[in-house]
C-alpha cells in the first residue's frame, strides 16, 4: 500500500538517516529573509550550519529573486520597530507623568517626585540603549553585511532563470486551475496577495513575474532540478507555514503532520526521487544536531521558534498540541520542562516524527533506547474516541523499531480533578497494546515560577 499512497507516509528512521546523508538541501526565500529578524547569535548559528553543508546547498532562481525583491522591505520593517518601541516608551512615560501629577493634587501625603525621577532615569537609559542598537542595525541605505555572507554562501548554487516568458505563462495558466482546485502549493497566496497593497507583478531580466504564483514557480523549479540532475534525495527548508505547503489536521488542536501528501506524490511521480521531506528553520536546526552532528545552541533554536510563531500567527502557527491555542502551548511547555527535569541526562527532541502522535522523543544517554511521548490535554474529563487511534499509531512506531516504548501523558486541568476517575477508567482499557502506557497528571498554575505559567505534576506524586 505504501507504494501506491507514498504521499501519506513519512520516512522512517533509517530513511531519514539516508536522506540527511545524501540529500540536496534546498532553501526558500523566507528562510533567508528571516535571518534579518533573528538575534545575532541565532542568525550566526543558522548560517554556520548552512556553511557546513554548503556543498549540498541550492536555491531556486525564483526563491533567490524573491529574497532580493523583498530584502529592503524586511530591513525597513526591522528599523521601524526601534521607532515603534521608542514611541511606546514615550507614551508610557507621559501617561505616568500625567497620572502622578493628578495624584499629587488628590492626595497631599503622597509625593511621587522621587519615583518620577527614577522612572525618567530608567526610561532615559533604555532609550539610549535603543539608539545604540539602532546604529548597529543595517538600514536600506547602508552596506548589507548579511547579504554579503549570503552571496558567498550561494555562489554558484542559484538555479537557472525561466527559459522564456512562455514558460512562466504556462505555469501561471496551470496555477489558475490548481488554485481553483486548492491543489498545493501557493493557493493560499491568491487571496493574501490579491488584497495586498504591494504591486502584484514585477519585471526582472525581461520577464514578468506574478507574485501570486511565486510558490508554484519555486515548486516547478525544484521538480525540474530533481529531474535534470536525477536527484534521489531532497530536503526543502521553508518558513512558509501555510496549509498549501503543510499537511495540517485538527484533532484536539491544530497539528502539522508534514509536507502535503499531494506534493510528495507529485515530486515522486514527476522526478522519480527516493525521499523528499520538508522542515522549517527551527526544526531543520534541531535535526541538524542529530543527523549532521553539528553543535547548535538550544537558545538559538528557541529564538528562531519564537520569531517563527510571531510571523506565522499572521496565517497559521505550526504547533505540536495546538498551534492556535495559547493555553495548550503552555501545557506543552510545562510537560517539556517536567521531562527535562526528570531525565536531565537524556536528549529530548520536540515532535521528531511529523506524522505520528509523538510530541517528544527521549533518547537515553545510558542505553540509547528511545521513548516517545504524546500529550493528551483533557479539558472536559472525556477522552475523544479519535484519540485512541493514536494508540495504534504509537504501537506501529514500536513494531517498526523506531521506538522502544510510548507513553501518553494524559494532562487534566485542575478544574476537572474531581472527575479524574472517569478519565482513568476510559484510558485503562485491556486492548492497549504492549509497549504503550499512560501517565496521568494535573496541570495547574505554577505558584513557584510564574514565568512558566503552568506546572505539570504526575498523579502519582499528588497527595
Amino acid at each position: 500500500m505504501k507504494k501506491e499512497f507514498i504521499g501519506y507516509y513519512r520516512p522512517n528512521e533509517e530513511e531519514l538517516k539516508e536522506l540527511w546523508e545524501h540529500c540536496l538541501f534546498i532553501v526558500d526565500a523566507n528562510v533567508l529573509l528571516n535571518l534579518y529578524r533573528y538575534p545575532k547569535e541565532a542568525c550566526s548559528d543558522l548560517l554556520q550550519v548552512f556553511q557546513e553543508i554548503s556543498s549540498r546547498l541550492w536555491i531556486p532562481h525564483q526563491a533567490a529573486l524573491e529574497y532580493q525583491e523583498n530584502r529592503l522591505t524586511v530591513i525597513a520593517e526591522q528599523v521601524a520597530k526601534f521607532d515603534d518601541v521608542k514611541k511606546n516608551l514615550a507614551d508610557a512615560q507621559n501617561k505616568l507623568d500625567t497620572e502622578f501629577s493628578q495624584l499629587k493634587k488628590r492626595h497631599s501625603s503622597i509625593k511621587p517626585d522621587n519615583l518620577l525621577k527614577s522612572v525618567e532615569s530608567t526610561f532615559g537609559t533604555f532609550s539610549e540603549e535603543l539608539n545604540t542598537l539602532k546604529e548597529t542595525q543595517p538600514d536600506v541605505s547602508s552596506d548589507d553585511k548579511l547579504r554579503d555572507k549570503i552571496d558567498v554562501l550561494f555562489e554558484g548554487k542559484v538555479g537557472s532563470p525561466p527559459a522564456s516568458q512562455t514558460v512562466l505563462d504556462e505555469i501561471y495558466k496551470e496555477g489558475k486551475l490548481r488554485y481553483e482546485q486548492k491543489r498545493p502549493p501557493g493557493y493560499m497566496d491568491e487571496k493574501e496577495k490579491s488584497k495586498s497593497d504591494e504591486k502584484s507583478d514585477y519585471l526582472y531580466g525581461g520577464l514578468l513575474f506574478k507574485r501570486v504564483y511565486g510558490d508554484l514557480v519555486v515548486w516547478n523549479q525544484i521538480i525540474d532540478k530533481a529531474k535534470d540532475e536525477k536527484l534521489k534525495h531532497i530536503i526543502f527548508i521553508t518558513d512558509d507555514l501555510k496549509e498549501d505547503w503543510w499537511w495540517i489536521v485538527n484533532s484536539s488542536g491544530r497539528k502539522t503532520i508534514g509536507p502535503r501528501p499531494e506534493l510528495i506524490e507529485e515530486i515522486y511521480s514527476k522526478a522519480d526521487i527516493s525521499h523528499f521531506y520538508m522542515y522549517n528553520s527551527e526544526r531543520f536546526l534541531d535535526f541538524a544536531k542529530t543527523y549532521l552532528e553539528i553543535d547548535v545552541k538550544q537558545e538559538s533554536i528557541d529564538q528562531i521558534k519564537d520569531i517563527s510563531q510571531v510571523i506565522g500567527s499572521r496565517n497559521v502557527i505550526v504547533g505540536r498540541i495546538s498551534s492556535h491555542s495559547k493555553e495548550a502551548e503552555k501545557v506543552e511547555q510545562a510537560v517539556f520542562e517536567w521531562l527535562k527535569t526528570l531525565h536531565s541526562a537524556d536528549q529530548i527532541l520536540t515532535a521528531p516524527y511529523a506524522d505520528s502522535p509523538t510530541d517528544f522523543l527521549r533518547i537515553s544517554s545510558s542505553s540509547g533506547s528511545k521513548t516517545g511521548y504524546g500529550i493528551w490535554y483533557i479539558r472536559f474529563a472525556d477522552v475523544a474516541r479519535s484519540k485512541f487511534n493514536q494508540v495504534y499509531q504509537a504501537f506501529y512506531e514500536i513494531s517498526e523499531g523506531n521506538l522502544n516504548e510510548f507513553i501518553f501523558i494524559v494532562v487534566i486541568d485542575m478544574e476537572n480533578r474531581d472527575r479524574i476517575d472517569a478519565v482513568l477508567k476510559q484510558i485503562n482499557q485491556p486492548q492497549i497494546p504492549d509497549g504503550v502506557s499512560f501517565l496521568p497528571g494535573i496541570i495547574a498554575l505554577d505558584e513557584v515560577d510564574s514565568s512558566l505559567a503552568y506546572k505539570f505534576t504526575p498523579l502519582s506524586e499528588l497527595t
